[in-house]
Order: structure tokens, then sequence, then C-alpha cells
């Protein structure tokens, strides 16, 4: 493997994790934005730094998955939204890029280091939400976000008093949940990478002190992930069957204890949510999970091969209503600010614009990409994308994108550099594949 990131190349990542949690855009035009502008400058940065740490390989398979998303829109329905098709396309190659450039500089840390790096990031949202919460430097924050967010900027303090009982941070983001989405993905990242023997115990702590400073529900999808990480991801022992039998019960038993957690969470901490939910009054939860998967099985159902083409909302046009509107739980009084604003969730726009035949070719395509970058659980790495998307949306956007890759990253980590207290056995497998350039 190539030398190691010095500690400019570690600053541009905490520039890229700071793009894909302020989720800049720059406007090209009045109608076509450059996405994440931020993490775009330190990805493209990184490449032209380290241009030699691409491979020919990795390379290949990126473009190939391009070329059959472009073979995709050409097969959707309805030639006459072919450009915004196209232009979809075009962020989306933007978006795999920049998360390459992200994937092939973190493989070359070491767990701890760069457990170091998300935990840093955690502490500054930690710190700026306190700050947000308990002084004056609200109005810094507002100040900043009117200047730099020209659309979607959350207002609906009123609706946070209700809820959860005060105004959530935004700390220089559009939205609370932009706050709670990076702190569960960057908190699990460093639970993850953490080679620390106590990290449990600390990641329950730090989620608890999370939920009295930000509030948002997407803090339990970290907890959700813990579960089925460990299970997929454990490396069994080598030195006797009871080794194996004491660890599957350890996880069993910490996967309990989280899904009880998150289950009290729910709905205890989060109780007016949560009747909210039940009763079918609350907007956000519609936009973010019902409404979306009920477009998605509209377009497989009308377009089951291509769906609507990427970006491709537009053709939906006023129908989206009516779509939405087969739901009881839909209220056609709540606002719409557009078809892209009410569809927030990136796993089923995956296959609202690519249909059943494209959307499986994709994942099919994706999971090859993957295996030849290095990934050993591309299982595992799906699961960790499809979770995230409930509380994101913009699938061509470089955050979905960049959750894949961070999760690409970490199980590679994981498998060649395995924590102390793992398996010899597997710690030796693990060096000598990578003696022999087994990633990377």
């Amino acid at each position: 493997m190539n030398r190691r990131p010095d500690i400019l190349d570690s600053a541009l990542v905490l520039v890229f994790l700071l793009g894909i949690y302020m989720e800049v855009a720059l406007q090209l035009t009045a109608t076509v934005p450059l996405p994440n502008v931020l993490a775009g400058l330190a990805a493209m940065t990184l490449l032209l730094r380290h241009p030699d740490w691409m491979e020919e390989r990795h390379v290949i398979a990126l473009f190939s998955v391009v070329a059959l998303l472009l073979i995709s829109i050409f097969c959707a329905d309805n030639f006459s939204f072919f450009k915004s098709r196209l232009t979809g396309l075009i962020q989306m190659t933007y978006s795999l890029i920049l998360a390459y450039a992200l994937y092939i500089t973190l493989i070359r840390y070491d767990r701890d280091r760069l457990a170091r790096l998300f935990l840093y990031f955690c502490l500054f949202i930690v710190v700026g939400t306190a700050l947000e919460n308990y002084t004056p430097f609200r109005a810094v924050s507002d100040m900043v976000r009117e200047h730099i967010y020209s659309s979607g900027v959350y207002n609906a303090d009123a609706r946070d008093q209700l809820l959860y009982g005060r105004i959530r941070p935004k700390l220089f983001t559009s939205e609370p949940s932009a706050v709670s989405f990076a702190f569960a993905l960057f908190s699990l990242c460093w639970y993850l990478l953490s080679t620390w023997r106590w990290k449990f115990a600390a990641y329950l702590a730090i989620i608890a002190m999370a939920y009295f400073l930000i509030r948002g529900p997407t803090l339990l999808l970290g907890l959700v992930l813990v579960g089925p990480w460990e299970i997929l991801q454990s490396t069994p022992r080598a030195d006797a069957s009871s080794g194996r039998f004491a660890q599957i019960a350890i996880i069993g038993a910490c996967t309990t204890l989280l899904m009880t957690i998150a289950a009290w969470a729910v709905t205890s901490l989060y109780t007016t949510r949560f009747d909210e939910i039940i009763s079918g009054s609350d907007p956000s939860f519609f936009y973010r999970e019902i409404g979306p998967a009920i477009a998605a099985f509209y377009s497989i159902e009308h377009h089951p091969i291509a769906g609507i083409g990427l970006t491709g909302e537009d053709m939906f046009g006023e129908n989206l209503v009516s779509i939405f509107a087969t739901s009881s739980a839909f209220d056609p009084a709540w606002p719409m600010d557009g078809n892209g604003q009410s569809l927030n969730n990136y796993f089923w726009l995956h296959w609202m614009y690519l249909g059943l035949g494209w959307g499986i070719g994709i994942v099919a395509a994706i999971s090859w990409y993957m295996r030849r970058l290095g990934t050993h659980n591309v299982v595992l790495c799906w699961i960790i994308w499809a979770v995230f998307g409930q509380a994101s949306g913009a699938y061509v956007s470089p955050k979905p994108w960049a959750v894949l890759m961070l999760a690409c990253a970490i199980t590679a980590l994981r498998y060649h550099y395995p924590a102390h207290h793992e398996s010899t056995a597997h710690a030796t497998q693990a060096r000598a594949k990578h003696a022999r350039g087994a990633y990377a």
C-alpha cells in the first residue's frame, strides 16, 4: 500500500465530512445545482494530490456502473424527460466519484486514527449544539444559514416546541434532521472503527448525551445498526468452539439491549411524535417513509423495467398528490414544496427512479464494484445504506454514496486490521492478504 494520509489529507477528510453535514449546493444555473460543493472540493483535491491511489480496476468498475446508469435513462418511458434524467446522471456520476475519493483515502488509515477523526466531528456537533441551546450562539448559526441556503431552510420552531419540548439546534445546517443524521452516522463510524474495549458503554453514553442536546429521532438509527453489524461482521474465534459460543451470546445480549433501548426511546422519549405517527397526523414521517414507498410501488407498477428515470419526479406532475391520496395517512392540506421536497428517502427513490429491473441490475453492478474495491461484506454495507436512507433523500447527491463508501471502508479496515482482542488466526490471514495487495 502507498504512504499513509498526512495531516492535510486528514483536514480534507474533515472538510468532506463537513460537506456531507451541511450539504451546501452551488447553483450552476437557475435550475441546475452542483450538490455538496464542500465535499466536492475536498474530494477533487484528494484525487489531485494522490492520483497513484486510484487503481485501474476500481476506475473500470466505477465507470461500468455509470455506463449502466446511462443505458437506464434511455430505457425509461417518456423521452421528453430525457434532459432532466441526463442532469441526474451527471450529478450521480459526480457523487460516485466523490465517494470513491473518500474510500481510497479512508482505507489508508489505521482504525484508531480514523476513529478519532469521526470522534472529533461528533465533538464539534456536541459543543456546537450545546452553545446553540444554552447561549446566544443560535443567532450566529441562523445568520449563517440565511446566507448559505437559498431554499429548504427549516423554520418550524413552534412544531419543535410541541414535539420535543424545545427548539432543536440546526448548527449551520438547513434543518435539525441534518444534525441528528450526521451525529448518528459519524458516531456509528467511530463505534465500528474503535478498538477500545469499553466503546459499547461509551457509545450508549454519547447517544444519550446527543438526545438531550439534539433530540432528533434519527439518532436511533445507529442503535438499530449495531446489532446487525456485530452479527454479520463478527470474526469467528479460532481457539475453541466455546469461545465462539461466548462471542455469540455477548453479541445477542448487546443486540437485545440496543433493540430494547430503541423501542423504549421511541415510545417514551418521543411520545408526542410517536402518537402523531400512529394517528396519521405527522407530515414529516409521511414524506420520509410512507409517501416515498407509495411512489416507488406506483413507479414499479406502471414502469416496472426502468422506472421513471433518474431525477424523473416531474413525470408524476400533479398526479403525485393523487398517488399520495391512496394512503389514509396522507392529508391533502399538508404543504408540498415540490416533488423532490416531498420524497425524502433515497432507498425508495432508487426503486422509483430505476424500477424493479434496472433497480436490481444497478444494485448488482454496484455490489460488483464494491467487491473490486475490496469490500468484505457487501450485504452489511447495503443494510447500512438502506437504514440511513430512511432519514435522507436526494438519491443522486453525494450523501447516499458517501454513506455506502463509509460502510465499505469500515468493513475493509475491520477485516485487514482487527482489534487486538479479535481472532489471532484472522489477523494473520488478513495481514497475508494485505501483503499480497488484496485491496487498494
